[in-house]
């Protein structure tokens, strides 16, 4: 089950990589559908592909989103998405095993330096990752399902982290069409201000957190 879950997901991989155009924000936005109901399941399908490929960022979908829906129904669909593709990487995660995983993560040493230090409760370490900018999305959520976090504690804390992140894309989008506009200037500076405060948060949890080396 392993083999062909890995076979799988290298499959779809190639997939995403051979189609990136698909993938782009001016794809999404110029090939949406123009039925509400149809745009939204599309956003959500393109949301569940984007968990599968670690390499695409998600940010590009909630711009995308954004700039196409009103702002309530973006953030609705951005949010829902979200937690959607938290849930497929989750189960991806667990399917694929922690031996699969753990290679993974050790691609991201940031995020492998949170996973040495890990001890706190699945829901508070679950909003921590989420709020972690740098960190790929969709690696934290493999990890949680690898290592047999509980799916609703982890779901609870990704949901309620990813928030802020979401509303700002989603008003990034809003405003996509005029760059200069004081919308488009103050979500591109709220999204640098969170990055700082993410980046100010790791170094701290890591000083906190880092476990003493024993003498030799």
């Amino acid at each position: 089950m392993k083999l062909i879950s890995a076979a799988t997901f290298l499959a779809i991989i190639i997939f995403c990589i051979v189609n990136h155009r698909f993938f782009s924000m001016e794809y999404l936005s110029t090939h949406m559908p123009s039925k509400p109901m149809t745009a939204t399941c599309y956003s959500l399908l393109i949301y569940a592909l984007k968990s599968l490929s670690v390499m695409f960022p998600k940010r590009a979908i909630e711009i995308a989103v954004g700039a196409v829906f009103p702002k309530g129904w973006a953030f609705v669909i951005n949010l829902t998405g979200s937690a959607l593709g938290f849930a497929i990487a989750y189960f991806m995660g667990k399917a694929l095993g922690e031996e699969y995983v753990d290679k993974l993560v050790y691609r991201y040493p940031k995020f492998k330096a949170i996973v040495e230090c890990q001890n706190s409760s699945t829901v508070f370490i679950s909003f921590f990752l989420r709020t972690m900018t740098f960190i790929p999305i969709d690696v934290a959520s493999m990890y949680m399902g690898a290592s047999k976090s509980s799916f609703g504690k982890y779901m609870l804390g990704s949901v309620i982290g990813i928030i802020p992140s979401v509303i700002i894309g989603t008003f990034m989008g809003q405003y996509f069409l005029d760059p200069f506009s004081k919308g488009f200037i103050l979500s591109f500076a709220l999204l640098a201000v969170m990055s700082v405060i993410s980046l100010i948060c790791y170094l701290l949890y890591i000083r906190k957190h880092a476990r003493p080396h024993s003498d030799t």
